[in-house]
C-alpha cells in the first residue's frame, strides 16, 4: 500500500510521519483491499477570524474503485482521524455490498443453469434427501 501525503501548511513536516503511521494503523486489516492512499491536508477559513483544517483522504481499492472522504476540524490530527474512521467504515460497507452482489449473481446464474450452488440445485438436493430417508 502506497501512502502519498500532501500539505502546504508550515507544520506539514511534523504531521507527515504521524499521518502515515495513522493511515497504516487505521487500514491494517484492509491492506489487502487498498492499493493507494492519498492524504491532503489544507487550511480553510471556517468562519471570519477562525481557521480550520480540511483533510481529504482518497483510497484506491483494487476492484471497488475510489473512495474519497473529507473531514473538517480545528486540529489537523482530529480531521485526519475522523476521515480515516469514516473511510474504513465506507470501504468495508462497499466491500460487503459487492460481495453480496457477487454471491447473489452467482446463485442466480448457477440456479438458472442447474449447476451446484444455485437455488434450484439446493431445492432438488433437499427433495432427493427426503425421498432417500426410510419411512418409519
Amino acid at each position: 500500500m502506497n501512502v502519498l501525503f500532501e500539505s502546504h501548511a508550515p507544520h506539514a513536516p511534523q504531521l507527515r510521519e504521524s499521518a502515515i503511521a495513522q493511515v497504516h494503523t487505521a487500514t491494517r486489516r484492509l491492506r489487502w483491499l487498498i492499493a493507494d492512499v492519498k492524504v491532503c491536508l489544507s487550511t480553510i477559513s471556517v468562519s471570519p477570524g477562525r481557521a480550520g483544517e480540511r483533510c481529504e483522504i482518497e483510497l484506491d481499492a483494487h476492484r471497488l474503485g475510489r473512495v474519497v472522504i473529507t473531514s473538517i476540524a480545528r486540529d489537523p490530527r482530529v480531521a485526519l482521524d475522523s476521515a480515516l474512521r469514516r473511510a474504513a467504515r465506507v470501504l468495508v460497507r462497499i466491500w460487503r455490498h459487492s460481495l453480496r452482489r457477487r454471491q447473489d449473481a452467482s446463485a442466480s446464474t448457477a440456479g438458472a443453469q442447474g449447476r451446484p450452488g444455485g437455488r434450484f440445485f439446493l431445492r432438488r438436493a433437499a427433495a432427493s434427501v427426503t425421498r432417500a430417508l426410510p419411512a418409519n
